[in-house]
């Protein structure tokens, strides 16, 4: 009986931390999807600007900086 005892209180022991745990889990995902959403938002934006830039009448592309890429 003591065996049974001791199991039913390390399995309902357990059960919080599991809990905690896929709490914690969910959270750091939603915030790792939202910083990729505002992280393409951004990048979406910046990419607009520089192309209503581009489109400008009377810039030539000899006035336009050179872009490095990495």
């Amino acid at each position: 009986m003591e065996t049974i005892i001791a199991s039913a209180t390390a399995v309902l022991g357990t059960l919080p931390g599991s809990g905690l745990t896929l709490a914690f889990q969910h959270r750091t995902t939603d915030k790792g999807h939202q910083f990729t959403r505002h992280e393409r938002l951004r990048q979406e934006r910046l990419a607009g600007a520089f192309l209503q830039v581009i489109a400008r009448p009377g810039i030539e592309c000899s006035q336009l900086p050179k872009l490095r890429v990495q």
